[in-house]
């Protein structure tokens, strides 16, 4: 199953280091020539301290052949600098073998502060950081990795995100926890290193797509081997979709068959291509049960939800069993309370139990996206409100108005609100122009109907519909009227339903939510004055001013 390894698409973007595990697997899987793996082997040891490997290699590669005189020199060469750099990074390692300066390690949040108990207490350094890192690096080049993540781990302790050696520090800190399997350190890693390359403003694009894309290959061993990994079908489904002419094989064809073209016969002819190559996948070969198993459920739970009885023959083809193995997987089903359904032995078949979906079901699935809409609904608003108030000169100088259609005439833009609902005999004197200014005078003619309307200060109440552009705050107000729904299902009554759905609504955007908070508040008496006031002063009320008179 050569056709579908992707070794040689995924080194490019690894460690050379990270590229071991993969040409041993491949070697216990036999399906590349032996002799091809073993000079790739030694190809990628040639920037390696692990020359004693590389004679190995070099030795079983070539039996006959005398090892090339470079290999001991380069091992001298390479013991040489170990002894020089175990001497350099003596004091540092004494510092940090005392027990006050453990205690800081543990208990010290800030580089500063800990950096400055060093050099006042124990007369640390700065240059000592470099010496720490290098030694680092020397370790993990010579196969020493669980060396290296210790060290590393008091190197980023110590200096500040701006540092020249902070990044790789976090990257061969990284590669160390995976070589050592250690993924619960792998995983903090990770994260640590997105949050990095995703805050960090210095670099360029190409930087930073080549560090992302080395990201997303890295976390492949980690993806695969911790044990909190959820997997999301449907957006798995969706990529699929979506990436299928750039690359397909049996595993991706096989969920297509099944999710998008419901094509099952299709689907059992890719599931047996899969266990073959799950088998030789070095980081799909520990799911290969699990996936086989998941896989047949999955079929089988999308053909009962077409067919209502089914024969067990039928369906034993369809999952690559003998009837017997679908009879007896399929009772292990229903005594896990897996499937509702029961077994005809007498005619061989499997009768699906009728499952009703309950209306408080229904109205929980018609909520799900309550917050996602909530915000979009948050976002609209804003852009309204931000087109209404926002000053567009280019855009709203001037307008064209037509009562017909046929004739465009030139108006100025305040007689587009919407409080003006129809415009009559609308006229542009252009001669009115001077001073320079793009001033234009409008005679029209506007129906308007005017009623005195007295404001009322009700206690509606505004909501701070900001705040749902927060995700967190969305989804506890989408969790919180979730849970209030549970009281609707014993409800029969149409209104006192609706009374009760506008209640806990509103009572869980107050919760969640709250009010908006209003920058003034005038009760009953300053209203009262605030209008005597306005008489006394002369304000009486009058007809408007200016050239525009209302039919």
């Amino acid at each position: 199953m050569a056709d579908y390894d992707l070794t040689s698409k995924l080194g490019p973007f690894l460690d050379r280091h990270l590229v071991f595990p993969l040409m041993e697997f491949l070697s216990v899987k036999g399906i590349y020539d032996e002799t091809d793996l073993q000079r790739a082997k030694l190809e990628l040891l040639s920037n390696t301290n692990m020359v004693d490997f590389a004679m190995d290699i070099h030795t079983s590669l070539y039996p006959d052949q005398v090892v090339p005189p470079e290999l001991p020199d380069r091992r001298s060469r390479v013991v040489s600098e170990l002894k020089r750099l175990q001497t350099d990074t003596e004091p540092i390692f004494k510092i940090f073998s005392d027990n006050e300066v453990q205690k800081q390690l543990q208990n010290s949040r800030d580089h500063r502060t800990l950096m400055q108990f060093l050099v006042d207490n124990h007369d640390f350094r700065p240059e000592m950081l470099d010496t720490l890192y290098s030694f680092a690096k020397f370790q993990y080049e010579c196969g020493n990795y669980s060396g290296a993540a210790d060290y590393l781990y008091l190197h980023r302790g110590l200096v500040p995100i701006s540092d020249k050696n902070f990044l790789n520090g976090l990257w061969g800190k990284l590669a160390s926890e995976i070589l050592t399997q250690n993924w619960e350190n792998a995983l903090e890693d990770l994260n640590r290193l997105k949050e990095f390359i995703e805050s960090n403003m210095t670099t360029s694009p190409l930087q930073a797509l080549q560090q992302r894309t080395w990201l997303i290959h890295w976390s492949l061993f980690v993806f695969f081997n911790h044990p909190k990994v959820f997997f999301f079908m449907q957006d798995l489904v969706k990529v699929i979709q979506q990436e299928s002419y750039t690359y397909k094989d049996p595993i991706t064809e096989f969920l297509a068959h099944l999710y998008v073209d419901f094509d099952f016969d299709a689907a059992q002819e890719k599931l047996q291509q899969c266990a073959a190559v799950l088998e030789n996948d070095f980081f799909l070969v520990a799911c290969q049960n699990d996936f086989i198993e998941n896989a047949r459920l999955m079929i089988f739970e999308l053909f009962c939800r077409i067919h209502q009885c089914i024969s067990i023959n039928m369906l034993a083809d369809k999952l690559n069993m003998s009837p017997k193995e679908a009879e007896r997987w399929i009772v292990n089903l229903i005594r896990q309370a897996k499937l509702d359904a029961k077994i005809d032995s007498q005619q061989g078949h499997v009768v699906m139990g009728t499952q009703a979906v309950s209306p408080y079901q229904q109205l929980i699935e018609k909520t799900k996206t309550l917050s996602f809409r909530t915000q979009m609904l948050a976002i609209n608003v804003e852009k309204k409100a931000t087109a209404r108030y926002s000053e567009r000169p280019e855009l709203h100088r001037w307008t064209w108005y037509s009562n017909a259609g046929g004739v465009a005439k030139e108006i100025d833009h305040i007689l587009v609100s919407t409080r003006w609902r129809i415009l009559q005999n609308c006229m542009v004197y252009r001669s009115a122009e001077f001073f320079g200014t793009d001033h234009r005078l409008v005679v029209a003619t506007l129906k308007l109907h005017v009623k005195s309307r007295r404001i009322s200060r009700g206690n509606h109440t505004v909501f701070h519909l900001e705040k749902l552009k927060d995700l967190t705050c969305a989804h506890e107000y989408a969790v919180a009227v979730s849970n209030r729904f549970d009281v609707l299902g014993a409800l029969g009554d149409p209104v006192e339903l609706w009374d009760t759905f506008k209640r806990e609504t509103l009572q869980a955007a107050k919760e969640c939510i709250g009010e908006r908070p209003r920058w003034f508040c005038l009760d009953g008496d300053a209203g009262e004055n605030r209008g005597e006031s306005r008489c006394q002063a002369g304000w009486e009320p009058g007809p408007a001013q200016g050239s525009v008179t209302p039919d």
